[in-house]
């Protein structure tokens, strides 16, 4: 998932609130690899996600599936992008 620090620093820099960002990562990684992962469970320190209390088979998921899971994040990332600018417009 180191593909999306760019997106992560990226978005920290135009407002996208850091609990929105735990949400994207969230359901990335349930669409990507059916793991569900609370989002007080996440941190993002720094641009790097960390994933605290996920172990065996669910880390193993995870990380079988982290370029499925890296796309998907990057298009939510973009959606989003596209409704703030959207609501800088007004």
């Amino acid at each position: 998932m180191n593909n999306i620090s760019f997106l992560l620093e990226k978005y920290s820099k135009i407002g996208l609130k850091e609990e929105k960002i735990k949400k994207i990562i969230s359901d990335s990684i349930k669409k990507g690899s059916g793991v569900e992962v609370d989002i007080s469970k996440i941190k993002v320190q720094k641009n790097i996600i960390n994933i605290n209390d996920v172990f065996g088979v669910q880390k193993s998921e995870i990380f079988m599936n982290k370029n499925k899971i890296d796309e998907i994040m990057k298009e939510q990332m973009n959606k989003e992008e596209y409704k703030f600018s959207d609501r800088e417009l007004m």
